[in-house]
């Protein structure tokens, strides 16, 4: 309304409608209300257009539904944006159509000044709590009705319901969202907790596995060394009971065990060559027995063809060559195998030998 809004006290005698007839009063035409068709006088409160600004178009205030109180009220304040339209102003900017912003800062401004007047009830309520009795109180809380259900139905429906409608699009959204969110998060607790029992289930192994090898670790070396030591002696031979040389010179000594290696190559008829002959242990002195010589072999199959042909020796032609045997050069665990194989052997004829013998005593 684009009138000047006058103090509370002053709204009797100042309202729109008496400015509006005091202007027209010397031509003795009067507004009526577009409504009732009442006479709008100086007393009597009513409200023009907002846009035609027309003399004639004026509504009263029964025909706005407003009480005497909200009315004095709107007018006096200032800061209320109150208008109203005519019907064929208010069609008009219906067939051209409203600016969307335009509908919502309307809104926004209706609804700041419920806010407002909410504000201003609530500290008059709590300034009156112990001032006033009951009956003002609900007085005044059924004039905030009164107005609240009245700006409702100034506001475009049709828009709030769009509002409305989109504000629940809004949250059914949010709803699918936050239940995708859900969906992730638990899907990632259980992968989280499938990769927990995989980790838990890798440490295990890992440990198992750092226990056998713990376990195993001193076998494994020992079996790199024991094939190592095998490896180093393959080519070996030892050569028993060949007549040691009682000469002083440790050459000479070594120059006639090379000679009796030859001597035993002979009478094999083998054509190999045996070198490094090598007494085992120190020299005794008036033992009787000679002392083991450790030869070696060029090649790996001609010392087994050796050792092969050495039985031949207890046929040999030399008495003293008769007496000489051959083994491999084995490492302490093969010979320790080895006794434990020759005496199962023994047990096992021991055993052969008494079975035989039991067997003559029967009838």
């Amino acid at each position: 309304m684009n009138v000047k809004r006058p103090a509370a006290k002053e709204r009797a005698s100042s309202s729109p409608a008496a400015a509006a007839v005091s202007q027209r009063g010397h031509k003795g035409q009067q507004p009526t209300c577009s409504g009732c068709t009442k006479v709008i006088t100086e007393d009597t409160k009513a409200l023009q257009c907002d846009k035609c600004m027309s003399n004639d178009i004026w509504k009263c205030i029964s025909c706005l539904h407003l009480t005497d109180d909200i009315y004095d009220h709107l007018v006096a304040d200032s800061k209320i944006p109150l208008k109203w339209f005519c019907e064929n102003c208010d069609q008009e900017i219906a067939t051209k159509g409203q600016n969307p912003i335009t509908q919502t800062d309307k809104l926004d401004q209706l609804i700041t000044s419920i806010e407002k007047l909410m504000g201003r009830y609530d500290k008059l309520e709590r300034k009156l709590k112990d001032k006033c009795d009951t009956s003002k109180v609900q007085y005044l809380a059924d004039r905030l009705d009164s107005v609240e259900d009245h700006l409702k139905e100034k506001c475009n429906v049709e828009w709030v319901a769009q509002i409305e409608d989109r504000m629940k699009d809004f949250d059914d959204r949010f709803t699918r969202h936050e239940q995708i969110m859900q969906d992730k998060v638990t899907t990632l607790a259980t992968s989280m907790e499938e990769v927990r029992k995989v980790d838990s289930d890798l440490n295990r192994q890992a440990n198992r596995a750092a226990k056998q090898k713990e376990e195993t670790s001193p076998n494994v070396d020992e079996n790199v060394a024991e094939l190592r030591e095998r490896e180093r002696r393959k080519n070996n031979i030892i050569v028993f009971n060949i007549e040691e040389s009682s000469k002083d010179n440790s050459e000479e000594r070594k120059q006639d065990d090379k000679a009796a290696v030859h001597d035993i190559l002979f009478e094999l008829n083998i054509a190999t060559e045996l070198s490094n002959p090598v007494r085992l242990g120190p020299k005794r002195d008036g033992s009787s027995y000679p002392r083991p010589m450790r030869i070696t072999d060029e090649d790996e199959t001609m010392k087994w063809n050796v050792l092969k042909e050495a039985k031949n020796l207890r046929n040999a032609r030399e008495e003293a060559l008769k007496k000489v045997y051959t083994k491999k050069n084995m490492t302490p665990l093969e010979r320790e195998k080895d006794a434990e194989l020759r005496k199962q052997l023994l047990e096992k004829k021991k055993q052969v030998e008494e079975a035989q013998d039991q067997s003559k005593w029967i009838i």
